[in-house]
């Protein structure tokens, strides 16, 4: 299973649907996120000023980091942490529904 960023975020934040996700991705054999998508949480994160982290509930959920490799992803983390003090940017989401790509779980 792939896990995306706003999956993360709904965790982290603890969105009404945060527990099924969580349930879904633990109940997963080998559940995974994109490298690109856990600095992306974490980009989230630090722009909402939260403590909670990506890398904390990767690791609560045994979710595998794939991509550049898991050094390189945390090293990434770190300096967005450094950009805590700037004003944080809100990039345009993309739109899943427009997808052909199937959920997992739909509320």
């Amino acid at each position: 299973m792939v896990v995306d960023t706003s999956a993360l975020i709904a965790i982290a934040l603890r969105e009404p649907e945060w527990r099924v996700l969580a349930t879904v991705i633990d109940a997963s054999d080998l559940p995974m996120i994109a490298t690109v998508n856990w600095v992306e949480a974490g980009m989230v994160m630090v722009g909402k000023k939260d403590d909670v982290g990506a890398l904390a509930i990767v690791t609560s959920l045994g979710i595998e980091i794939e991509g550049i490799g898991r050094a390189e992803a945390i090293e990434a983390a770190a300096g967005l942490r450094s950009l805590r003090q700037r004003p944080a940017s809100r990039a345009p989401q993309d739109d899943f529904a427009r997808t052909d790509i199937v959920p997992a779980w739909r509320p």
